[in-house]
């Protein structure tokens, strides 16, 4: 009060004060938010903004910078934080330079020396042959890919132009990874390249082995240079409706990977049933194998003659992998029946330029005036009609069952043609009703002398 007696304006008197009634006690236990500091500070935000104002007696602090312009925006992100999952974004690699497709093509041109270097002398030593040969090859290639891949990220390919593998946010490949990239270059190669084409497309150059493992292949000297990219918001929450899209998008590129490895299955392999007692005792009736529709594979080089100084020659089909040879178990549309609409399982015994003849008496096949060795065989080699020469023309084969009494086969004048091979045989799988897992019948064709014959 003043002296005269006054009272001071904006300030109660006793009596008033006297005459006001208590006010309670604030209990942060059973109110947390009925406190009366946050509640003044709150109300001052959202009603008052940025007005210079006196503070009221017992208030706390204004604060002079405030978190949201307004409460529609803080009731916004309350909802958005309570009804959505918050998502940090995968990092991704920048300011690396993606090797291209002729760079890893060299890498894998050496690579590819490398392990045959390495494989010669281990299937010399082991003596391997036919499917033996075929799957040593394919243990020391994924030891050999694998175990550089995840111990030092690169093969010797690729060190020696410069490149590494890492993952899409740099770091280095682990054994799981590694193997799982190899899985996407075995589907890489059944799609008939297709996978290892994509590098040339895609804004990082990556194949569907790429893909499948989630790596990248950068250069080397520039990886010191890079770093994984931060992205713009420290995390990002999206609308409830965008679960869905990314659900979605999940689900369609899954259903496309699927989509694609049934694809490059169903163009590499086939299943067929053995009917009939035509291949006894190799292949009984009724059992089931596999068919590499990929074993012939051809390549037309005369697609490549508009490249400077590239000559594709006057045979410019070329096997891929290998050429029919002498004892393999083939699948063929037969050139006899309406349409070839049958489908039949023979052995070939001659291959284009080959002379094919049997001993009447004796039953002794000879290829090129040599006698072959046929352990495979169930019962005497007959002819009805004629016992050869028969001279096998150009992309054909002289075919036989290895029931030799009962098998329609190359002995009634006809050979099978190339264009109708439909595969290699490579596995059997089921046998007398029941699973039984093995490798197809496919043999050697060895020469005998007739000294040894005779023995």
């Amino acid at each position: 009060m003043k002296e005269d007696g006054e009272i001071e304006e904006g300030l109660p008197s006793g009596e008033e004060e006297a005459e006001q009634e208590p006010q309670p006690l604030y209990d942060p236990l059973t109110e947390p938010w009925n406190d009366p500091a946050s509640t003044s500070v709150v109300e001052h935000r959202l009603s008052e903004g940025h007005r210079e104002f006196a503070p009221r007696p017992g208030a706390a602090p204004r604060y002079w910078e405030r978190p949201f312009p307004d409460v529609e925006e803080l009731s916004e992100l309350r909802r958005r934080l309570r009804e959505e999952t918050v998502v940090v974004p995968k990092r991704e690699l920048v300011g690396a330079t993606y090797a291209g497709f002729w760079i890893r093509l060299a890498a894998y041109i050496v690579d590819a020396t490398v392990v045959g270097i390495l494989t010669l002398p281990i299937l010399i030593a082991i003596d391997a042959q036919g499917a033996l040969s075929s799957i040593a090859t394919i243990a020391i290639a994924v030891i050999y890919t694998v175990g550089f891949w995840s111990a030092m990220g690169a093969t010797p390919g690729k060190m020696a132009v410069g490149v590494k593998i890492v993952g899409r946010d740099g770091e280095p490949l682990h054994a799981g990874q590694a193997f799982l990239r190899y899985v996407g270059y075995i589907v890489s190669t059944l799609t008939l390249g297709i996978g290892f084409l994509m590098i040339a497309f895609t804004g990082q150059k990556r194949g569907i082995h790429d893909y499948v493992a989630g790596t990248v292949v950068v250069k080397r000297d520039t990886l010191a240079l890079s770093r994984p990219a931060l992205p713009e918001a420290g995390i990002a929450v999206p609308r409830p409706q965008m679960r869905w899209a990314v659900t979605l998008r999940e689900l369609t590129e899954t259903l496309l990977l699927a989509g694609l490895i049934f694809l490059a299955v169903h163009v590499s392999m086939q299943n067929f049933k053995v009917e009939g007692a035509s291949m006894e005792p190799s292949l009984d009736n009724g059992e089931y194998l596999i068919v590499s529709r990929l074993a012939y594979a051809e390549i037309d080089l005369s697609i490549f003659d508009w490249v400077p100084f590239f000559d594709a020659g006057d045979n410019p089909v070329h096997h891929l992998w290998s050429s029919p040879a002498r004892g393999d178990v083939i699948v063929f549309r037969s050139p006899t029946s309406p349409g070839f609409e049958r489908d039949f399982i023979k052995r070939i015994i001659g291959v284009p330029g080959d002379v094919v003849e049997i001993d009447r008496e004796t039953g002794v096949v000879r290829v090129n005036e040599q006698m072959i060795n046929e352990p495979y065989i169930r019962g005497k080699t007959n002819c009805s009609s004629s016992c050869g020469p028969w001279v096998v023309p150009e992309r054909s084969y002289f075919v036989m069952g290895d029931n030799r009494n009962n098998s329609s086969d190359s002995r009634q004048g006809w050979f099978a043609p190339e264009g109708n091979i439909i595969g290699k045989a490579l596995i059997t799988y089921w046998y007398d009703g029941s699973p039984e897992l093995d490798l197809a019948p496919n043999h050697e064709v060895s020469f005998i002398s007739e000294a040894a014959a005779e023995e």
